[in-house]
């Protein structure tokens, strides 16, 4: 499979590490600060809710096309060998629920750009 220039080149894995870092930092910061929600748009294979477990105490939505949350679902199932029960494998203290790829919500209504 042909890989588009845009999508390749030097530089472009140190550019996605730094993009990746920055919104760790200001997730963790807003989670820090308070928030108890995180909405994660277009979702596609992010798996920050599975890696920070700053977010254990957080409600996390992934919303993203059904054919995007297919794909997710069926490569966590491959590593992990099943769909973890909340994003991070924590067990969520009792004011915190959790969707994550196991019961995603889908939305049609949402705007597009």
């Amino acid at each position: 499979m042909a890989v588009p220039a845009r999508w390749s080149g030097p530089g472009l894995y140190a550019a996605v590490v730094c993009r990746t870092r920055v919104i760790d930092d200001a997730c963790r910061d807003a989670l820090a600060g308070g928030i108890s929600r995180v909405v994660i748009v277009g979702a596609g294979m992010d798996t920050r809710p599975y890696r920070m477990p700053e977010t254990a105490a957080a409600q996390v939505w992934e919303f993203d096309l059904a054919s995007a949350q297919r794909v997710k679902k069926a490569t966590l199932t491959r590593a992990l060998g099943a769909l973890p029960g909340s994003p991070t494998g924590h067990h969520p203290g009792p004011r915190a629920s959790r969707t994550g790829p196991a019961a995603v919500a889908t939305s049609t209504s949402l705007p597009c750009c």
